[in-house]
């Protein structure tokens, strides 16, 4: 096939390499002396898949080491390189391996990285050692208030699918590699393929010249899905309708506390204008809570609120708030949160409290874009696939700052619905 090179931005310094199936992204940044990021991002269709799979890929693919080499030998032949590697992440449409690395080391990060690729190593010791600490993890949650309320509600929002959930520990006893193996072997072999190389790639002259060899990822790929703009996203597969309600849990333990979630359902990613205005409008959200549950309740517990907006499940997302309280607090706990979201509905954002949330948020954003792990995980990740994500890194700044009390009044009145709370409630006795 044939190869070819050229920019997406000129004015943002986002080149490519390569060919349908195999893409290669660079961005040369001064921001950190001898710092190179890199993110290999295998892309695949949204499906079901079997619980517990992705969880335990992510914790033992790399303790199976290479068919070469075992873990233990790898780290040994490594000692004293820079090159990190982290496990495996798996998203509902890709799996993603990120390193780093010195440049005079970028050549042993992308062998290890081609290695992982064609040489798994998929050993029984790596795999016995890595299933029995997570079912040992498994085994000592149960007594984990947060982490029980977070799997329950995290079950909830997906209507309880196998492949998007946290296994149980049944569930976790029946996967090893032979599954894991079966469902990533194909997609490591054969998905379409981005590497995104971000950081100090002039320091040393070899880097983008290594790139242009086409020596690594050349394999025969499966050509990848495009996403022209982002009002396509509406041919994505349809999320799950969020339940509403209370789900109460009890969780055995020694310390009396509770924990209580309340999510409103919203949207996707893909309008981004109202992604970054939900996101500001859970800051919103959190202020308001920081004062009036610590006014009224007099607890030192932490609340805060977040957006979530799924970028592969058509409508897919919620606002969510979360607050820690005695047990004895926990009704008066969940009316405030309620409370909250029915003002913030009735009486909208005012704009001195926007005045107070919005300038940290927007003094932010240029730190933000001074760091390699943004441009590689926000912007060149899926730059190809979706090269609206461009134009979003261009605008970002101006939008922030244009956001205005009425804007995030709207969608409090469109989103905060009381009757589509879906509501968490767990709580430790201490008895």
């Amino acid at each position: 096939t044939d190869l070819v090179a050229g920019t997406i931005s000129a004015d943002l310094g986002i080149a490519y390499f390569g060919h349908a199936g195999t893409w290669t992204l660079t961005k040369a940044t001064a921001f950190k002396p001898n710092e190179i990021l890199v993110q290999l991002r295998l892309q695949y269709p949204a499906a079901p898949r079997q619980a517990g799979v992705a969880e335990f890929a992510e914790r033992a693919f790399l303790a199976g080491g290479l068919g070469k080499h075992s873990a233990q030998e790898l780290s040994d032949i490594l000692a004293g390189s820079t090159v990190r590697i982290a496990p495996p992440r798996i998203e509902d449409d890709g799996v993603v391996f990120t390193a780093s690395c010195l440049p005079s080391e970028f050549e042993l990060c992308l062998q290890q990285l081609n290695a992982y690729l064609t040489d798994p190593g998929w050993r029984s010791d790596g795999e016995a050692t890595a299933k029995s600490a997570w079912l040992e993890e498994l085994k000592a949650i149960g007594t984990n208030l947060d982490a029980q309320v977070g799997r329950t509600f995290q079950s909830l929002t997906v209507g309880g699918a196998p492949g998007r959930r946290q296994a149980t520990l049944e569930e976790a006893q029946a996967v090893g590699f032979a599954q894991v193996r079966a469902w990533l072997e194909p997609i490591l072999r054969s998905a379409p393929l981005t590497l995104s190389v971000v950081g100090d790639l002039d320091a040393d002259g070899r880097v983008l010249a290594l790139l242009h060899t086409g020596a690594y990822f050349n394999g025969p790929r499966s050509v990848e899905v495009v996403m022209t703009t982002a009002g396509e996203a509406k041919r994505m597969a349809a999320g799950v309708p969020m339940p509403t309600g209370v789900t109460r849990i009890t969780v055995p333990g020694t310390v009396p506390r509770a924990l209580i979630l309340v999510a409103w359902p919203t949207a996707d990613f893909y309008d981004i204008a109202r992604t970054r205005r939900l996101g500001l409008l859970a800051q919103v959200f959190t202020e308001r809570m920081r004062v009036r549950i610590r006014q009224e309740l007099g607890d030192a517990y932490s609340p805060f609120a977040h957006r979530m907006a799924s970028e592969v499940y058509r409508g897919e997302g919620y606002l969510m708030a979360e607050v820690g309280v005695a047990p004895e607090k926990i009704e008066e706990a969940r009316a405030t949160v309620l409370a909250i979201a029915q003002e913030l509905v009735d009486k909208g954002v005012g704009t001195d409290l926007l005045a107070q949330v919005k300038p940290p948020v927007v003094k932010s954003l240029a730190a933000q874009r001074q760091q390699n792990q943004y441009w590689l995980g926000s912007v060149l990740s899926r730059a190809m696939t979706q090269p609206f994500r461009i134009d979003w890194a261009t605008t970002m700044e101006a939008d922030y700052a244009s956001i205005t009390a009425l804007d995030l009044s709207q969608l409090a009145k469109q989103y905060l619905i009381a009757g589509k709370a879906l509501q968490v409630v767990g709580v430790c006795t201490g008895k």
